[in-house]
């Protein structure tokens, strides 16, 4: 997947996006796992998995 895809699905400015714009866009894609990437307060790489469950929500299943 590509950020330009979900900036064209949401027609909104990366800055600007909630979590139930992901959610929408997960669901109207039939998505069903998104590995949320980011450096943490130590610096280092992190990755945290959600599985997207319908009703609007994201379930964390793993964080490392």
């Amino acid at each position: 997947m590509n950020l330009s895809d979900l900036v064209q699905f949401l027609k909104k400015d990366p800055a600007e996006f909630i979590k139930e714009d992901i959610i929408s866009f997960c669901e109207e894609m039939a998505i069903e796992m998104v590995n949320f990437r980011y450096v943490a307060g130590d610096d280092k790489p992190k990755v945290a998995i959600a599985k997207a469950v319908k009703h609007h929500s994201l379930y964390f299943i793993q964080k490392s």
